[in-house]
């Protein structure tokens, strides 16, 4: 029987086709990606609370394992993003949205089992950390799809409001597990709750609920793309040219967005830890959510700056204003003579979070730029498995900044005591940003050919 979400033909890039049939199509079909993308990226990060409460109920992990847990989404999600990105120009969207989103399932209810027993072997926390790197994943499949329903006219707009929104499901995690931890959501059904000691007073914790709590939205998700999301045939490929992973630009705006979206989701991973540990009288999951908050809303506005004043231009003054938020942090750090500032390190970082999301955003401008060559002739629709490519290298590498940053503190922790050489090296790290983004992006004005 013929399926009744097929459609045997598609043109977005063709003005009546689009306003007759096609925008309502891949409109609904964003808006069907769009929370099933916030669920992934939430699952994708609940580590970076889970690893805040892991010692109160009874898990005698070292800080430095605590980092690593917190880290071990990132390294999965970036390697699964490059396969997901090359998956999602060879199965279907509607498909692939249900699929991708159900897999989602394992790490969540793996997770809820886990925290029960303190017991449970470190090495299998660590598996089940890295499988919520599929929730990472998720998002070079969903953006490659959409590169597929979109005009080239409305993609980079598409693209934005489908990451940005994901991007609120980190924040939506870091706000919500605190809160559905300390309830009896499940009753019965989801285990015993936990007695925890915190900052000196004894209370229940259904630590399980970290996990548990995303299955309903899951279950739904997934409805919603198998019933509600459409299958769209493939343009013809095209002949194939030199290939993305050859090309040395992409490779430097892989880099660039490490320093972008790396930045907001290795510091969304660590940051909680991260504050916990230097201030551990705070309670610091009360505020931490407040950081991939801003970044998300900042995401559509670094796109929108990006339009008026040029991608590159934008990026650059993004990681200026990311190396000075790291420094100003540092001066209101714990030391031998200070006790340190919680509230000074927390505004510090609002900035680095503020302008990671405005250098995200404006990145997704410069590159299509780079893909269609800002030719002066119109250029074709470029094939959907090189723009796959394209944007499984970017994502996967920005994923990277998810293990790097936790493990980066973590080191510097465990030799020096302090965070200073790791913040040090953020900083120098923004500096060869922002010169790679003045030299191919603001002195040329993104031409790729430098």
């Amino acid at each position: 029987m013929m399926n009744a979400r097929a459609i045997d033909s598609w043109a977005p890039d063709d003005p009546a086709f689009w306003q007759s049939r096609g925008k309502l199509i891949a409109h609904r079909n964003l808006w069907i990606s769009v929370p099933n993308l916030l669920v992934a990226f939430g699952v994708w990060t609940i580590w970076s609370v889970v690893v805040v409460l892991l010692p109160p109920a009874g898990f005698g992990y070292s800080t430095t394992e605590l980092f690593l847990l917190a880290a071990m989404p990132g390294l999965s999600g970036a390697v699964l993003r490059l396969a997901y990105g090359l998956v999602a120009t060879r199965v279907e969207g509607r498909r692939l949205t249900m699929i991708t989103t159900l897999a989602l399932l394992v790490p969540a209810v793996g997770l809820g089992v886990a925290v029960q027993d303190p017991q449970t072997p470190y090495p299998v926390m660590l598996l089940l950390a890295g499988l919520c790197g599929l929730g990472a994943g998720s998002f070079a499949s969903s953006m490659t799809s959409l590169t597929l329903l979109f005009p080239r006219w409305e993609l980079g707009s598409a693209l934005g409001l489908n990451s940005g929104m994901g991007n609120l499901g980190v924040s939506m995690a870091q706000f919500l597990v605190p809160i559905v931890v300390t309830l009896s959501v499940f009753g019965a059904l989801a285990g015993a709750p936990q007695t925890v000691e915190l900052r000196g007073d004894a209370q229940l914790l259904w630590l399980q609920n970290a996990g548990f709590v995303w299955v309903p939205a899951i279950l739904l998700c997934a409805l919603f793309a198998r019933f509600g999301m459409h299958e769209v045939p493939f343009p013809p490929a095209r002949e194939a040219g030199v290939s993305v992973y050859a090309q040395r630009r992409y490779w430097v705006l892989s880099l660039m967005y490490l320093g972008t979206f790396g930045s907001f989701i290795g510091f969304t991973a660590a940051f909680p830890l991260f504050a916990h540990t230097q201030f551990p009288e705070i309670d610091v999951l009360q505020y931490v959510f407040l950081g991939p908050l801003f970044g998300a809303l900042a995401r559509p506005l670094g796109g929108w700056l990006a339009d008026r004043y040029g991608g590159g231009p934008v990026t650059f003054w993004a990681f200026a204003l990311m190396g000075s938020s790291v420094l100003v942090s540092m001066n209101f750090l714990p030391g031998s003579a200070t006790a340190g500032s919680f509230w000074g390190v927390m505004a510090a970082f609002m900035v680095l979070f503020l302008a990671a999301g405005l250098g995200s955003g404006s990145m997704f401008r410069i590159v299509p730029d780079l893909i269609e060559g800002e030719r002066p002739e119109p250029a074709p629709r470029r094939s959907i498995r090189e723009s796959g490519q394209v944007i499984g290298l970017v994502s996967a590498v920005g994923a990277l900044g998810a293990f790097a940053v936790p493990v980066l503190l973590a080191l510097a922790l465990g030799t020096s005591g302090g965070v200073h050489g790791a913040l040090t090296m953020f900083v120098l790290f923004y500096l060869v940003c922002m010169a790679l983004t003045w030299w191919c992006h603001v002195r040329t004005r993104s031409d790729p050919d430098w």
